[in-house]
């Protein structure tokens, strides 16, 4: 059997390759707020609407192409978590009003129920990721 006599390299003399470990800096995060979420909303609305109008439809999270017409879901995040009932337009003019009907709507604070019970959702999962992250850690240092 081979062994294998590891030495660790010196890479100082390289530019451009660092030796030691690399960590991230601890960033400050603001926590979010409501009129955060209502504009995000919005902003991803504007997006569907500008998709809409194009010669070419790209799908985008609050609107995609079905057999006969648009499905628009109005909803919040990187996975569009629903605020609202899916609606099926038929044509582009229709789902376009679908969505600045629902701009009003965000802007009047119609959904700021739902966006709320979000907000808690979020701040509760990472809360239990944090007491996660303090448990693991009290774990590796006990049996360490």
């Amino acid at each position: 059997m081979t062994k294998l006599n590891l030495v660790k390299l010196n890479t100082s003399h390289i530019e451009g390759v660092q030796s030691e470990r690399w960590t991230a800096d601890k960033q400050d995060k603001e926590p979010r707020t409501l009129l955060e979420m209502r504009k995000i909303v919005v902003n991803h609305i504007n997006a569907s609407i500008e998709a809409l109008s194009e010669p070419l439809f790209v799908k985008t999270p609050m609107v995609r192409k079905e057999r006969i017409g648009f499905a628009v879901k109005i909803g919040y995040g990187n996975r569009n978590e629903a605020l609202a009932e899916i609606e099926r337009c038929k044509t582009a003019e229709a789902a376009i009003n679908t969505l600045e009907e629902a701009i009003i709507a965000v802007e009047n604070g119609d959904f700021d129920e739902v966006l709320t019970a979000k907000l808690e959702g979020y701040r509760d999962r990472a809360e239990k990721g944090k007491l996660a992250r303090q448990k693991n850690k009290q774990t590796l240092h006990a049996v360490a």
